[in-house]
């Protein structure tokens, strides 16, 4: 019997990735399909495997060949971009094809609980994240998301939302947000504008720029108690996600056959 496979691509912000994932890895475990994850986009640096692994879920981090559904990814070699938001309305079914595509647009059945069952960093990611957190927050404070850059604001809204939450730590991508805020009230600014290696989608992506991300990520997680956008996906995934079990890998991880073994 020929292995049955589905690719899952990635596109937009983190958020929209780990929903697309986790509802890739349920059909990957309902419909026993080893699943291939595709992160190689600009929008991201160096491919999934770069940053994660996957765990007790049969997977592969080679590309399977052969006819696809949709077969528009068939003979793709070139990574998915905005071109992507032509197959928002496809629906993958249990086809007989042997691999099936989600193209990370679209309609998702997302289940956050697997994303802490089977996502783990990669020890190097792991090490480098956890460095990081202690280097911002080295001891346990609260923390707001302040998203700036590509999401618009009026700097009323951040008063009012700075006299609800007072002196915190501010995760942020916009130093301008920030610098409201502290008109208003006197906080630790945490700005990732203030550094080389942000904002995610600003310039070059780079691993720093990841790293950093996956950071602001993993401190809201733990700490946060609110965010200045309620619609942030980013933040209500942070939130959902156990992150102590991705930065907590159990050993160096091994693949065999599909197979995650820890």
């Amino acid at each position: 019997m020929l292995t049955r496979y589905l690719i899952c691509f990635g596109w937009e912000g983190f958020g929209d990735r780990l929903q697309s994932l986790s509802y890739c890895i349920n059909l990957a475990r309902s419909r026993n399909r080893v699943l291939f994850v595709d992160w190689s986009d600009r929008m991201w640096f160096g491919g999934f495997h770069e940053f994660f692994d996957l765990v007790d879920l049969p997977y592969t981090t080679v590309q399977p060949e052969g006819a696809t559904d949709p077969s528009i990814f068939e003979h793709l070699r070139v990574p998915v971009d905005d071109w992507i938001y032509d197959l928002k309305e496809y629906r993958i079914d249990d086809s007989s094809h042997r691999i099936s595509v989600y193209p990370g647009v679209g309609f998702r059945a997302y289940n956050y609980y697997l994303l802490s069952l089977h996502l783990r960093f990669n020890k190097q990611t792991a090490e480098e994240v956890q460095r990081e957190m202690q280097r911002l927050v080295p001891t346990e404070m609260k923390l707001v998301h302040l998203r700036g850059t590509d999401r618009a604001w009026k700097a009323e809204d951040i008063h009012e939302f700075a006299k609800q939450h007072g002196n915190v730590g501010l995760i942020s991508d916009d130093q301008k947000a920030v610098d409201e805020y502290l008109k208003v009230s006197p906080a630790v600014s945490l700005c990732a504008a203030e550094t080389d290696s942000t904002p995610l989608h600003k310039g070059k992506v780079t691993r720093e720029k990841i790293i950093r991300m996956l950071t602001d990520f993993c401190l809201l997680s733990r700490f946060g108690t609110g965010a200045l956008n309620d619609q942030s996906l980013f933040y209500h995934v942070a939130k959902m996600v156990d992150v102590k079990r991705w930065l907590e890998p159990s050993k160096e991880a091994i693949q065999y056959e599909g197979f995650l073994l820890r």
